[in-house]
């Protein structure tokens, strides 16, 4: 039953992506995105992509894997809430959006708040989802199709983007001009920032090496420091913080860095950082703390360089 499952929701999906793919490449063949809502391409393709959605919720229930990924804690501490989180704030975004128009209907094009730092939020967001949803399940038949859906919504912006400039004309080419079609992680903070938080990295992976947990969980601390006005630095140091923390079996630190690394990715694109402050859950993360001369010198560096 479960292969039969399966097979009904693996060709629901390769079928999206093969009519959506020969609609990109053969500009007289329409597939996704559909034309409106009153075509056979909105009525397939929605129809394909529910049978795939449900058999895909079927068999996280089939095939929940009793051995989890990782340790049974993180199944329940990091990936359940990584899908839930990720999935929950996709719907937020649509409905921000409006339902319609995330659906492929022509309401209007939209340029503030969260699309401000991404054309594709409602994408990214899901498919951080998926991450978690994958890890949280742990079954070969639910990897498999959540990588192809996956696959879906990194192209899918490809295939939408004519479609939008020939609906919203000029205004869509100076919206791309403006916004990243995913996330702008590499500003020029980042880069120049790259080679002092590395070596902080570099630092920390050798008392990794030598088991000194104190000294490695330091050396994250000063690279947090350093990096956390770069989206990019800020989540990766984070997530490095999230593994010590696992690896170390320290639960009050893994919520910390969960909610930490939500934080991070949604907050710094905005500037919203408390500065000087060390990352670790042994303080507030909304406390601005001080910053030593020597790494108030880097930072004054790199801003103006």
């Amino acid at each position: 039953m479960d292969q039969f499952i399966f097979v009904i929701s693996l060709t629901a999906i390769l079928l999206i992506l093969t009519l959506s793919t020969i609609s990109y490449i053969h500009k007289g063949f329409v597939f996704f995105p559909p034309p409106n809502k009153n075509t056979w391409q909105y009525l397939v393709f929605w129809f394909l992509f529910r049978i795939m959605f449900f058999g895909l919720l079927i068999l996280s229930v089939r095939t929940f894997g009793s051995d989890p990924l990782v340790a049974p804690w993180v199944r329940y501490l990091v990936w359940l809430p990584l899908g839930l989180l990720g999935f929950g704030f996709a719907t937020y975004l649509s409905i921000q959006l409006g339902w319609k128009n995330s659906h492929g209907e022509k309401q209007g094009l939209m340029i503030t708040g969260w699309y401000q730092l991404s054309r594709n939020p409602v994408y990214v967001a899901s498919m951080l989802g998926m991450f978690g949803w994958g890890g949280f399940v742990n079954s070969s038949f639910v990897y498999i199709l959540l990588s192809l859906w996956f696959v879906i919504y990194m192209l899918a912006p490809f295939f939408e983007e004519p479609w939008l400039e020939s609906q919203y004309g000029e205004d869509y080419r100076c919206y791309k001009k403006t916004a990243p079609r995913f996330f702008n992680l590499h500003s020029k903070f980042t880069k120049n920032i790259a080679p002092y938080v590395q070596s902080e990295l570099f630092l920390a992976k050798k008392e990794q090496e030598r088991v000194d947990i104190n000294a490695e969980f330091k050396h994250l601390e000063n690279a947090h420091i350093l990096g956390q006005e770069s989206t990019y630095w800020h989540v990766k140091v984070h997530m490095l913080m999230l593994a010590w923390a696992v690896r170390h079996s320290k639960l009050t630190e893994c919520f910390g860095q969960l909610f930490r690394i939500v934080g991070a990715a949604t907050a710094t694109p905005m500037g919203l950082v408390p500065k000087g402050n060390t990352g670790g859950s042994n303080v507030s993360p909304f406390e601005t703390m001080p910053i030593s001369a020597a790494h108030q010198e880097i930072i004054y560096k790199v801003k103006n360089n």
